[in-house]
């Protein structure tokens, strides 16, 4: 499950995929849940930024981290 967040709670990750982890805790085969920070402070998110965040969602098993940054290093 891929996740855009527009917001973060610091020490917690993104808000909205905090939320989606605790609601597919209690099924025996929760999927992983991709959380990507993006948007933050008005900044766009292109269609390229989404089509990347699938691409890459669709070819990993797990998420490499707990949480994923884009579009904030310009």
């Amino acid at each position: 499950v891929a996740v855009i967040d527009r917001n973060i709670s610091f020490g917690c990750g993104g808000i909205l995929a905090q939320e989606i982890r605790s609601a597919l805790a209690m099924l025996p085969a929760a999927p992983p849940v991709f959380d990507y920070i993006m948007g933050l402070g008005g900044r766009d998110i292109t269609p390229k930024d989404i089509r990347g965040i699938l691409e890459q969602t669709c070819k990993e098993d797990q998420p490499e981290q707990e949480r994923q940054w884009v579009g904030l290093m310009k």
